[in-house]
């Protein structure tokens, strides 16, 4: 019983700690956590690490779309290779995350040819919502995604807009980013936005 309570307890604090963390998004640190437990700062530093190999695989997914394997390894290891992804790779900082989240937004966008793909479309959802929380700043980003995505989809469906848009896959896109980064944003919004 009292183990149990503890648990209930400890993951109650850690998940005010995530909820309250400001100005500060939480992706990172959150994600780096356990690392810091295992390894002080140096092991929070691996959490990059995880991020770098998603942003490969990412870039590799989104080049399939238009490329053929090959030519897509090859983008995959130019983005691994990049200067300024290694060098971001070695601290730990927004900056690797916020790229990898964009890069499956898109990646999860054109794989689900438009949001037709459940799939994709979920993928899509929780890269989106990964992205609101990579920086208070990704705000920018994400309205910037948005109004290209939304000037994509309304371009596709320009002849029955109302009628032929995917409306059910959306409306999931946007609850999936209201439950992976809306607490956070409802908590610490106010003093994110600040910035």
């Amino acid at each position: 019983m009292r183990l149990g309570s503890a648990f209930r307890s400890g993951v109650g604090t850690g998940i005010k700690t995530i909820l309250h963390t400001g100005s500060t998004a939480p992706l990172v640190p959150t994600a780096a956590a356990p690392l810091a437990r295992l390894g002080g700062v140096q092991g929070a530093v691996g959490v990059e690490l995880v991020f770098l190999l998603l942003l490969v695989f990412g870039s590799y997914l989104l080049s399939r779309v238009w490329l053929s394997p090959t030519s897509s390894a090859l983008i995959a290891i130019a983005a691994a290779l990049n200067e300024a992804t290694i060098g971001w790779s070695l601290m730990l900082n927004f900056a690797l995350a916020a790229t990898t989240a964009t890069v499956w937004c898109f990646a999860g966008y054109l794989h689900s040819r438009r949001l037709q793909d459940w799939r994709w479309t979920i993928v899509f959802g929780v890269a989106a919502g990964a992205l609101f929380l990579t920086r208070s700043l990704s705000i920018v980003y994400a309205i910037s995604l948005a109004i290209c995505l939304l000037a994509d989809l309304a371009w596709h469906h320009r002849r029955h807009i109302w009628t032929t848009l995917p409306w059910a896959q959306i409306v999931v896109s946007l609850l999936i980013v209201a439950v992976i980064a809306g607490p956070w944003w409802l908590i610490s919004g106010p003093a994110a936005l600040g910035y």
